[in-house]
């Protein structure tokens, strides 16, 4: 993990790779690499998220009224709420026809996770980081029927390279906190990754 000052807000870790191409990604310090594989020419990569420690500031600076306001005590959400799961895979372009494919293998992976989800059409967007392309979905979900969960998906496309992500966590109304870091996570993955292209 980078222990130097940078531009984010707290410290990140470098996941890399050489397949399909040389790569480095940048992962939030509080989630944690589960997986790392790579085969048929795709690289992929698992990370899970879990509560903060008791003491983290910024876990405590959220859960903390704003001095003037009336006196309560701290927030407690419960700790399931914190958990969170993210996943990438990176393809050569020729393994994948294109965005309707795409999308058809993102949404299918998250079928077989037992998610049910609202919505299933992406929007394009500004293309994160080095992408000259992208797409993504944020929609409600239900995890094996349970309601409270959020999905985001994004679809990137770079020269001959795919990228294609999807976090799982909860909604913003269950767990502002944990909600905000699942997005910030998510989006921080495309945002600066590196490829030898």
């Amino acid at each position: 993990m980078q222990s130097d000052p940078g531009p984010l807000a707290e410290p990140v870790r470098s996941v890399t790779g050489s397949i399909p191409v040389p790569f480095r990604l940048l992962m939030p310090g509080s989630w944690t690499l589960s997986a790392a594989e790579g085969g048929e020419g795709s690289g992929t990569i698992q990370a899970s998220a879990q509560p903060p420690a008791e003491n983290d500031a910024a876990a405590v600076s959220a859960t903390t009224p704003f001095p003037g306001l009336p006196e309560r005590e701290p927030i407690v959400w419960p700790s399931s709420t914190w958990n969170a799961q993210l996943s990438a895979t990176l393809a050569p372009a020729s393994a994948i026809a294109g965005w309707d494919a795409a999308g058809t293998l993102c949404l299918s992976a998250l079928r077989a996770a037992g998610l049910e989800l609202e919505e299933l059409t992406f929007v394009e967007e500004a293309p994160p980081g080095p992408f000259e392309s992208s797409r993504t979905l944020t929609t409600p979900a239900r995890l094996r029927g349970e309601p409270g969960a959020e999905v985001r998906c994004r679809l990137a496309k770079v020269g001959p390279l795919w990228l294609i992500s999807a976090g799982v966590g909860v909604a913003r109304e269950v767990n502002p906190h944990a909600w905000m870091r699942n997005a910030r996570a998510h989006d921080l993955l495309a945002q600066t990754a590196e490829f030898e292209l």
